[in-house]
C-alpha cells in the first residue's frame, strides 16, 4: 500500500496485493487488483524507447500472470466460463507458460473432465522437459500417474494458489500438488493405567482415641 501511494501504477505491488487477497480468501478483491495490474501491463510502450523490446517482453509476461490470476479468482467465485476465457487469453500471449496448464488441469479435474486435464498435464511435462525443469517435470508425471490410478469420482479439491508475483518465467517451480494421497492422521496411543493408578487404596489407621469402626455385617448372616 505504501508503494502505491508513491506510484499508483506500480504493477508489482498491485499484483502482490491481488495474490495476498486471494490467499486470504478474498477472491472478489483479488480480481480487482489483478485487473488493475493487467491494465497497467497493457499500456503502450513508446516505440522510440531504447528499451522498448525488453519492456514489451516484460509486459507480456506480466499480462500472462494477470490473466492466470484472474482465472483463479473466477474459479474461486464459481465463474468457470470466465476462468477458461482468461486461460485462453494467457495461452495466446505465451503458450509456453507452464503455470497456465498446471492451474487449468486442476480446473478441468474440478469439472470431471479428466481427458482435458490429462492433455494439460502432458503439455506441462513437455514444457518442463524443454526448459530442463526436472522438478516440474516430475510433478507433472506424478499427477498423471495419480490421475490414472484414481477412479473417476468427486473433484479432488480446490485449485492451486495464485501464480508467483514477478516478471514470470516459462517454467516456474512446482507449486503444492493439488492431487495428493496423504497418510491417515496418526492417533495418539491410548495410555494404559499404571499399577499405581489401579491399586486399591489402603485404608489409613484410625486416629488415637477414636472409636474403632463396627465390623461389616454379612448380607447372608441369619438374624
Amino acid at each position: 500500500q505504501a508503494a502505491l501511494k508513491i506510484d499508483k501504477d506500480y504493477a508489482f505491488a498491485i499484483r502482490l496485493l491481488g495474490q495476498m487477497n486471494l490467499n486470504q480468501g478474498h477472491a472478489a478483491d483479488a480480481a480487482k487488483y489483478y485487473q488493475h495490474a493487467l491494465e497497467v501491463a497493457s499500456k503502450p510502450v513508446e516505440p522510440k524507447d531504447k528499451d522498448a523490446d525488453s519492456k514489451l517482453q516484460n509486459q507480456k509476461a506480466e499480462q500472462v500472470e494477470d490473466h492466470v490470476g484472474l482465472a483463479i479468482t473466477d474459479l474461486e467465485q464459481k465463474h468457470s466460463a470466465e476462468a477458461f476465457k482468461q486461460f485462453d487469453e494467457a495461452i495466446k500471449l505465451d503458450p509456453g507458460f507452464a503455470k497456465i496448464y498446471e492451474v487449468r488441469a486442476q480446473a478441468y479435474l474440478q469439472q470431471g473432465q479428466r481427458e482435458l486435464a490429462r492433455k494439460d498435464l502432458q503439455m506441462l511435462e513437455k514444457i518442463a522437459r524443454g526448459t530442463n525443469n526436472a522438478n516440474l517435470a516430475q510433478m507433472a508425471q506424478v499427477r498423471l500417474y495419480m490421475l490414472d490410478a484414481q477412479p473417476p469420482g468427486p473433484p479432488p479439491g480446490p485449485p492451486p494458489g495464485p501464480p508467483p508475483v514477478g516478471t514470470g518465467t516459462p517454467a516456474p517451480e512446482a507449486s503444492s500438488t493439488p492431487i495428493q494421497i496423504l497418510p491417515p492422521p496418526m492417533q495418539a496411543p491410548q495410555s494404559t493405567p499404571s499399577a499405581a493408578s489401579t491399586a486399591t487404596p489402603t485404608p489409613s489407621a484410625p486416629a488415637a482415641g477414636s472409636p474403632s469402626p463396627s465390623p461389616a455385617v454379612s448380607a447372608s448372616a441369619t438374624p
